[in-house]
């Protein structure tokens, strides 16, 4: 009776493997661009088509949320915020906030902050009863 030889599996050679990989490597660190980002980059505002301004009497609070280094910044009144808690309490620090304190926020927003960041920072303004918010914008010709 004639027997059938197991046949071994050849192993692969992976020799070239690590050479191949650099190789690749190389290549994408050579074709990739990489964006170089000013520090001092002005926050760009979104336009709009229709936008009334009203005076008042209130004690006015300058926020911006820009977008430095990857990370959000805040600013209250051009004095910089590294996060959202150090923003909230500067302002408890600078302007006594009450029931009756009559404070308007204005926010000045880059494009590329989301809606998410905007709205926690809106809710830590209504638990300090600023309720008066406004955005401020460029406006369309």
């Amino acid at each position: 009776m004639i027997t059938k030889k197991k046949r071994e599996i050849p192993q692969i050679n992976t020799t070239a493997l690590p050479d191949i990989i650099f190789m690749l490597l190389f290549f994408f660190m050579v074709v990739t661009v990489i964006k170089d980002s000013d520090q001092n980059s002005d926050i760009e505002i979104p336009d709009v088509s229709f936008a009334h301004t009203k005076p008042s009497d209130e004690i006015n609070l300058k926020i911006d949320l820009g977008i430095r280094d990857g990370h959000i910044y805040y600013s209250l009144n051009n004095a910089f915020q590294k996060d959202l808690l150090g923003l909230i309490e500067s302002i408890q620090e600078k302007h006594k906030v009450d029931a009756h304190s009559r404070i308007k926020a204005m926010l000045k927003v880059d494009k590329e902050i989301l809606m998410k960041e905007v709205n926690l920072l809106k809710k830590e303004l209504r638990k300090l009863n600023i309720l008066n918010v406004q955005y401020i914008i460029n406006q369309k010709m």
